[in-house]
């Protein structure tokens, strides 16, 4: 609740956006977040920081995403609830004993009772089961196989929950039609082609990548509307027919390879309409 100001002042400071998204990570989680490494909260919790999040950075907008917006057109580490998880992880790295750590988890996965459902164990349960993974023993297991919490490389560790992390955001926003192939995309490409763009465009693109309602079609999810005509021509207006179709716009595809025309039908909505890079 203390954090409930800050928002504000991030929305009227006049810094760059950049600097307002490192102020998320470096002063609005420590602040909010503290001892969360060890404490459960409830996904409200999250959902209510994001929210402030997506108004302190002017990005909350009608359909705008706050968990596409925070966790991957922005690092991951920018979302809360992945700042928790991993802020969980480093604790027990750093203060956890691995044979300890790993024989309580193994032995809750199992069934048994004896912890605090409330306790720092059943936290870090929750956090790494968040992750889709799973307790095999003394390891942990996700996609590329077993590990140990404790031995493996921080770096192959944030990779690893990054990885996952897509995963999370796939299935939050599998009920957009355009977005139910978001798992196919890759995040990294996409946020190091949107530094090579000017700000005012990097910008602009933010809001096409967190599935802000740019076209007509958008509107009746935020307004009462009688039609969805494209403002440029008579067509019905969609994301597809205003990047790939709209004769108003025929300049600008002048320079569209040949080879993306003919994959055009066969790449998924997430990436011809909402702009991402596809793995």
């Amino acid at each position: 609740s203390g954090l409930m100001p800050m928002w504000n002042r991030l929305r009227l400071s006049a810094c760059a956006y950049e600097h307002t998204v490192r102020a998320l990570r470096a002063g609005a989680w420590p602040r909010g977040l503290h001892a969360i490494t060890a404490t459960s909260v409830a996904s409200n919790t999250f959902h209510s920081l994001r929210t402030g999040a997506m108004k302190g950075l002017c990005a909350d907008g009608s359909g705008c995403n706050a968990f596409l917006h925070l966790g991957l057109v922005e690092t991951p580490q920018t979302d809360p609830q992945f700042w928790s998880i991993a802020q969980t992880f480093r604790m027990v790295r750093d203060c956890g004993v691995e044979d300890v750590v790993h024989t309580v988890l193994w032995s809750m996965v199992q069934g048994n009772s004896e912890f605090a459902s409330n306790g720092i164990s059943a936290t870090l349960l929750t956090r790494v089961q968040t992750l889709g993974w799973h307790v095999d023993r003394m390891m942990l297991a996700d996609d590329f196989g077993p590990f140990s919490l404790f031995d493996i490389a921080i770096d192959e560790l944030v990779w690893r929950m990054q990885w996952a992390w897509l995963k999370v955001v796939a299935a939050k926003v599998h009920h957009r039609p355009g977005l139910k192939d978001l798992q196919c995309i890759d995040p990294v490409k996409t946020r190091l082609w949107l530094q090579k763009l000017s700000p005012s465009d990097r910008a602009c693109y933010r809001k096409i990548l967190n599935g802000a309602h740019i076209t007509q079609d958008g509107k009746h999810y935020c307004q009462e509307v009688a039609e969805d005509t494209c403002p440029y021509c008579a067509c019905s207006d969609s994301r597809f027919h205003r990047f790939w179709q709209c004769d108003a716009f025929t300049d600008c595809r002048n320079s569209v390879d040949h080879d993306l025309w003919v994959a055009l039908p066969q790449l998924p909505e997430c990436v011809v309409s909402y702009g991402w890079s596809l793995r």
